[in-house]
């Protein structure tokens, strides 16, 4: 079951979710938007999974135009580990540990972070918008597609919402990598520097943000995902691809196979 993501979870490093006791304080976040400009909007990681984040968008904002990018969620269940193994918050080091742990941590209480598995099953999560929402007024992206050739992705979600699709933006930087911390006192004092890093950011040249990446890049170490664990997942995520397929139209097959069809991501070993 999905959780309505109020609560602190107790897994290791769990915080409270940013929360807004009322509307007038979330609508803060857009006070320097125009109500000339043709789209305002926000994104998050938590609203999918949510089983109440649906319907509080239909009631406050009926008129949505939503969007969900979804990564095969084999490798998203991978990626959500090796990110908090970097993080030093997962005690586990193997991965199907893990995902055997993941049932009794949900029982107690873990916040969705360590939601590995149950995270990946989409047509549940897709299917409570589609509750609330047309389905004109979702668009679905595979993030294979988009980290691999995001400029077509970005024309198709820019007339998606109606603004100038003919806008460029650099696209080179990638962030928030997930990977196995080969020292962890390197990645200590680079987490010591995130706080200031976020504060700066508005003023930090773009060249001393990649020097900052490209140093917590290669303090990592990246394991592809076992071909074995990889199947055992995809054959528990095949009858929900399958109707989320179904639902919408959007096309499952590259992730139904036993390994992963697309090419890695640069940067990726």
């Amino acid at each position: 079951m999905a959780p309505d993501l109020q609560r602190r979870g107790s897994g290791p490093g769990d915080r409270a979710p940013r929360r807004f006791d009322t509307l007038e304080k979330y609508e803060e976040l857009f006070a320097d938007t125009s109500p000339t400009h043709t789209a305002r909007g926000e994104a998050s990681v938590a609203y999918l999974y949510s089983a109440v984040a649906a319907c509080r968008i239909s009631e406050l904002v009926p008129d949505a135009r939503l969007i969900a990018i979804l990564r095969d969620p084999a490798e998203r269940a991978y990626s959500n580990f090796k990110y908090l193994r970097r993080e030093g918050r997962e005690p586990l080091a193997d991965f199907e540990a893990a995902l055997e742990a993941e049932h009794e941590r949900i029982r107690r209480g873990w916040s969705d972070n360590w939601h590995y598995r149950a995270k990946g099953f989409y047509a549940e999560q897709v299917s409570r918008y589609l509750g609330v929402f047309p389905r004109e007024r979702l668009r679905l992206y595979r993030y294979e597609d988009f980290s691999s050739n995001p400029a077509p992705i970005l024309r198709d979600l820019y007339e998606f919402v109606g603004v100038n699709s003919s806008f460029r933006q650099p696209l080179g930087l990638r962030v928030n990598r997930s990977g196995e911390v080969r020292s962890p006192a390197v990645q200590r004092a680079l987490d010591k520097l995130r706080p200031v890093k976020w504060a700066l950011e508005p003023v930090l040249p773009a060249s001393l943000q990649r020097q900052l990446l490209r140093l917590q890049e290669l303090n990592l170490v990246r394991a592809p995902l076992a071909p074995s664990v990889r199947e055992r997942l995809i054959d528990e995520y095949r009858d929900d691809l399958l109707r989320l397929q179904e639902l919408t139209g959007f096309d499952v097959q590259p992730w139904l196979t036993s390994k992963n069809t697309y090419p890695p991501m640069p940067g990726k070993a």
